[in-house]
């Protein structure tokens, strides 16, 4: 009789010890991972096509050229791809207030060229120049949890540049 009650205490036990731990395992991997804790800091893969990114959270909207939004995230997100008939220029202002963590934007050109928009929390108002093609704009964080404005308009009326969300 008291073997079966230390079987019904023990085999409970080693099952939640076993899902904790896997579970763990899981959130390291997928909420912030290795792999996108590295991308931080490096060039080629912030310019990649692809995106890799993990949100415990994304509140906000993103549309007509501005963005507003409060999240929690590791990894990169492409928000705009401004695609341009010729070369020209645009004004973004931009705000972001950053309380945890390391967060940029950049603007990447159609030959992945990179310029940093903003870095931590910062505000202001800025000139950027965009290729012909297609360009974008990523947020790149590490486990970075704030607040981002973004307001993207040409600097001239009329040019060829249309500027659309990509999520």
């Amino acid at each position: 009789m008291r073997f079966r009650k230390m079987i019904y205490i023990i085999i409970p036990i080693i099952i939640i010890e076993g899902a904790i731990i896997t579970l763990n395992k899981s959130l390291e991997k997928f909420c912030f991972g290795h792999n996108k804790k590295n991308i931080y800091n490096n060039n080629s893969k912030i310019s990649a096509a692809n995106d890799n990114f993990s949100y415990i959270y994304k509140n906000g909207t993103n549309e007509n050229g501005k963005t507003n939004i409060c999240f929690k995230f590791t990894g990169m997100d492409t928000i705009w791809s401004i695609i341009s008939e010729n070369d020209a220029m645009i004004s973004i202002n931009f705000s972001s207030d950053i309380e945890l963590g390391t967060f940029k934007v950049v603007l990447i050109d159609p030959n992945n060229n990179i310029t940093n928009i903003l870095e931590q929390s910062q505000e202001g108002t800025e000139v950027y120049k965009v290729k012909k093609g297609n360009n974008r704009i990523k947020i790149v964080a590490k486990e970075a949890k704030g607040k981002l404005k973004l307001d993207i308009t040409p600097e001239k009326d009329g040019l060829e540049i249309d500027i659309i969300s990509t999520n």
